[in-house]
């Protein structure tokens, strides 16, 4: 039995409007024993034959703490979906000395009093593609960064 998935690679969501892209493709999914259409940029996949897509850029914030108290950073991980990501290592640097690592927790956060400079953020877990970026901590402030880590379909 063949069931088809139509979704956006883009945003995880359903995009009824390529269905019958994938339907056209139906002939070809008996032979092959497809059970998945996926939709990708635009264009129809099989599930095993989908581009891998970019990580999301990190979404960074920072507010002000009380003086004195040093500055923390945190990091969320979610899924394509936003749905908290627990379990990835979160990795910290800031030259080659200054390097730092984390696991998320359950609610997909890590978090991480650092002293004031630029850091290079990476997120990863196996089956994600990984996320990375930077984020300016001033002394005294509380700095938000997000990931938004899609499948890695190469290891599907």
């Amino acid at each position: 039995m063949v069931s088809f998935r139509i979704m956006s690679g883009a945003t995880g969501r359903p995009e009824r409007h390529f269905t019958k892209a994938c339907l056209s493709w139906l002939p070809v999914a008996f032979a092959a024993g497809t059970t998945a259409c996926v939709i990708s940029g635009g264009k129809p996949y099989w599930a095993w034959a989908v581009p891998p897509l970019p990580s999301s850029p990190p979404v960074a914030g920072c507010e002000p703490l009380q003086p004195g108290s040093g500055s923390l950073v945190r990091v969320r991980v979610a899924d394509e979906a936003d749905y908290p990501l627990p379990g990835v290592t979160v990795r910290l640097h800031r030259g080659k000395d200054a390097e730092r690592a984390y696991v998320t927790n359950s609610d997909g956060n890590a978090d991480a009093w650092v002293p004031s400079g630029t850091w290079s953020v990476r997120a990863d877990l196996v089956g994600f593609r990984d996320g990375e970026g930077d984020v300016e901590v001033a002394e005294d402030r509380f700095c938000q960064v997000g990931f938004r880590l899609p499948l890695d379909h190469a290891i599907e």
